[in-house]
């Protein structure tokens, strides 16, 4: 196993600007001070520490994934993460964790659909959806994760390009009191408005 871990090779940069997680700092920034955050699917925790280093407002973030196989639905229909890509991406979120000296994140290894059960209503400032999938999956997590944040909290995302996520995104808007529809380059954002 340790083999197969070294052979990938990892240049992680927190401090990387040309991720589409940067886009998501300026907001972040100014939303205020003390923030509480989570971000849904980690991968290998690249994006949760550009989070954590860059946006030094948040108080704590939390990272909710339980690393098992799956398959993506968004931009690859049917693309299989399988249990090896799924051990060796726990394994690369932990270290960096780890060994980022950052005290402010906790990782949740735990199902998306069912994490949110740690946390009480209106409790998160923010929400990273950088969830893969799409259709009923993408709701579900949707849904069961809404109560989660703050009114004037945001839930953000990446992947706009995708059509199949902007119809979902359409269809949440019409079910859900949210603010319009905001995207920049690849992130979509929505406000909770009540």
């Amino acid at each position: 196993m340790i083999d197969e871990l070294l052979e990938i090779d990892l240049d992680l940069d927190y401090k990387n600007l040309n991720s589409p997680i940067s886009e998501t700092f300026p907001l972040i920034n100014f939303m205020g001070n003390n923030l509480i955050g989570a971000q849904l699917m980690v991968w290998q925790g690249e994006d949760l520490l550009s989070l954590s280093h860059n946006c030094p407002n948040i108080k704590h973030i939390y990272g909710i994934d339980e690393h098992k196989p799956y398959r993506k639905k968004i931009f690859v229909p049917d693309e299989i993460i399988d249990k090896r890509s799924s051990k060796v991406c726990n394994f690369h979120t932990k270290n960096n964790i780890e060994f980022s000296c950052k005290k402010n994140i906790t990782l949740i290894e735990k199902n998306i659909k069912e994490a949110h059960e740690e946390f009480k209503d209106k409790s998160l400032d923010f929400i990273l959806m950088t969830i893969q999938t799409s259709g009923e999956d993408f709701r579900l997590c949707f849904d069961s994760w809404f109560n989660k944040i703050k009114k004037n909290g945001y839930i953000i995302g990446y992947n706009y390009d995708s059509n199949i996520l902007q119809k979902e995104l359409k269809k949440i808007k019409e079910d859900y009191l949210l603010s319009d529809l905001y995207t920049y380059k690849h992130l979509w954002i929505y406000k909770k408005i009540k």
